[in-house]
């Protein structure tokens, strides 16, 4: 393993496979039946680990993410600033409204760590 400077570190969130996963190659990967993306942010990562954080999801009928718990099934890391970062992006994402919704609905979000 080598010594990476710290500015030439980067996250790639490469798309997940299943659901309703949209966006370009390097965007986020998520699953979220009936639902589109309107804004995620990127989070950096300070560690010098590689891995994937998958997300537990709770969306609100307007599309804001109202709950996140880092470490869901397909995860493979269990480092704890890693999945800070991972929850903090996933609080921060925006998907498509859903007016006609009677309960919140529940998806995740994949995000996969490396060094370049």
């Amino acid at each position: 393993l080598h010594r990476v400077d710290r500015r030439q570190r980067q996250m790639c969130i490469r798309d997940s496979t299943n659901g309703n996963n949209t966006g370009p190659s390097n965007g986020i990967g998520y699953s979220l039946g009936g639902r589109g993306k309107v804004s995620f942010k990127k989070p950096d990562n300070p560690t010098q680990e590689d891995g994937t954080v998958v997300v537990d999801i709770v969306v609100d009928k307007y599309g804001n993410v109202i709950k996140a718990t880092s470490g869901a099934r397909g995860s493979t890391t269990t480092n704890p600033t890693l999945y800070k970062k991972a929850k903090e992006a996933a609080l921060k994402a925006k998907f498509t409204k859903k007016l006609d919704a009677l309960t919140d609905q529940k998806g995740t979000m994949t995000f996969v760590f490396i060094l370049n």
